[in-house]
């Protein structure tokens, strides 16, 4: 795979990065379809498509783009669908079915190593998730104790168990045995809801989108009304949502979290030297995209 080796040594200096002094709280995210937000380079200067991750840090409200999916895959990356970063620096995610570049399916979860530059199969669900459609893991994390959090895009049967497309399921992955980790009961009303987006934030709370597949509008949940663009923070002891992050970041665009992973705290310099480099990229995209 050809690479930047300034995109190399930034994925390196990820891995030594907490050292750094933290400057506030960071999301990475990939959305459903090409889509800006406010950059280095002014309002809606950093753009990306749907496969590529973008950081956004919640305190300054800007986006810089942290991986080109061209980077992470030659020739790009379906539609990434669950996010998850490991202590050592490798992104865990799941995609759209693989192409003829991409031989990884939606069922499995790959690893990406920027250090090495390969992609791995990390976790292959195929057999062990079983649905009436394909499998196509929509939420993807790690707890400390090794445990997976998994979502999936519709009804499925696991460990003998049948979850909704709304559940979150804890799952061992060395037993393959599973439990309710959150219920779709939990949103207002009874119509079917679509977990879109989830991740968990350092003192528990989950982060998620989501819609109403019924109406295709907006989902109650924990007192809070939201989009399906938004991006939510639930305390499960509480049973109180709040608001993380507005879908107005893109600007009025009609866009959607399809895959998130929270990173607290950021590190500071580092993000300082993203940010330089997403102004960059996207200067490169915007060139590329007159010829």
């Amino acid at each position: 795979m050809r690479k930047s080796l300034l995109l190399r040594l930034l994925s390196i200096s990820f891995l030594f990065g907490l050292a750094l002094p933290a400057a506030g709280q960071s999301v990475l995210f990939s959305t459903t379809q090409p889509a800006a937000v406010d950059g280095p380079g002014g309002p809606g200067s950093t753009q990306f498509t749907d496969g590529d991750v973008v950081r956004y840090d919640t305190v300054t409200g800007l986006g810089t783009v942290l991986y080109l999916d061209d980077v992470i895959n030659d020739g790009g990356l379906p539609d990434m669908n669950a996010l998850y970063v490991r202590s050592n620096g490798n992104l865990l995610f799941s995609t759209q079915s693989g192409s003829a570049n991409y031989p990884f399916q939606d069922d499995q979860i790959v690893e990406y190593d920027p250090v090495t530059d390969t992609l791995s199969l990390f976790y292959d669900f195929d057999g062990i998730i079983t649905t009436g459609s394909d499998v196509d893991i929509n939420g993807f994390h790690m707890l400390s104790n090794g445990n997976f959090l998994i979502a999936n895009r519709s009804d499925f049967n696991l460990d003998s168990q049948s979850f909704l497309n709304g559940d979150i399921v804890e799952f061992d992955p060395v037993s393959q045995t599973a439990s309710l980790f959150f219920s779709e009961s939990l949103f207002e009303g009874s119509d079917d809801i679509l977990l879109r987006s989830v991740s968990m934030l350092p003192n528990g709370n989950l982060l998620l989108s989501a819609f109403n597949e019924d109406t295709g509008g907006t989902v109650t949940l924990g007192g809070l009304t939201f989009g399906r663009g938004d991006l939510v923070e639930y305390d499960a002891q509480s049973d109180v949502a709040s608001l993380y992050i507005s879908a107005a970041i893109f600007g009025g665009a009609t866009e959607e979290f399809d895959a998130v992973h929270a990173v607290v705290p950021v590190p500071a310099a580092l993000w300082l030297l993203l940010g330089s480099l997403g102004a960059l990229i996207g200067t490169r995209r915007r060139l590329a995209g007159a010829r």
